[in-house]
């Protein structure tokens, strides 16, 4: 059971690197859909999974694709907080 973490955070700190330049590639809302959908599907082979093996190689596919969302929203969140007073009404003009 130990190996489903090690796994898990494997696949979440190689896909790091990586999330944010396909995010620019083929855009935000694609990256963090897939990644979700992927996140889902996995989760669901977690919960069918017949062998320890099995479980491993979903556990990997989880993190690979959990740090999607994360990534390519803190690279966007930065954009849109206000640095000053009325720096909102200005974004909006």
């Amino acid at each position: 059971m130990q190996q489903t973490l090690s796994a898990y955070l494997f696949g979440f700190a190689v896909m790091n690197l990586f999330h944010g330049a396909l995010a620019d590639s083929f855009g935000r809302r694609p990256v963090v859909l897939w990644g979700i959908a992927i996140f889902t599907l996995s989760s669901l082979g977690c919960a069918m999974s017949t062998s320890v093996g099995h479980l491993v190689l979903f556990r990997l596919l989880q993190g690979m694709s959990s740090g999607a969302s994360m990534v390519v929203g803190a690279r966007d969140h930065p954009r849109h907080v206000p640095t000053r007073r009325g720096a909102a009404r200005e974004c909006r003009r």
